[in-house]
């Protein structure tokens, strides 16, 4: 379990079970990795978290919205506030960065130890 303080709240996320962690994998991996290799460039230029954001960022507005809505709402299934499960609609109405923010903290949750394999340092 992780505690994460995004814009003054509280968010605590739940690591994904072994099977649920690696499809979930499969799908972030195929949605996020065009989006790194077209940010390679400003890697140098920004720190982790920035590409991380920036990544999920692209991928959002350039992918299918109900594949791209379907992986998000599956990312978001382990996460809650200290007041209990996460309402999509008023946790992020008008507030999408948090959501992008949120979403990258739960990538790291699951996946850190491949960015590291990776060389990125992505906390």
């Amino acid at each position: 379990m992780k505690i994460v303080d995004i814009n003054d709240k509280k968010y605590i996320i739940e690591p994904f079970k072994g099977v649920k962690g690696f499809k979930l994998k499969v799908k972030v991996t195929k949605l996020i990795s065009p989006a790194l290799t077209a940010l390679q460039s400003e890697i140098g230029s920004l720190s982790d978290t920035g590409v991380m954001v920036k990544a999920i960022q692209s991928v959002i507005e350039n992918t299918d919205n109900e594949e791209v809505f379907s992986l998000v709402q599956e990312l978001i299934t382990g996460v809650k506030t200290e007041n209990g499960a996460v309402d999509f609609d008023t946790e992020f109405s008008k507030n999408y960065m948090t959501l992008y923010k949120l979403i990258k903290e739960v990538i790291v949750e699951n996946y850190g130890d491949v960015f590291q394999v990776l060389g990125m340092n992505a906390e």
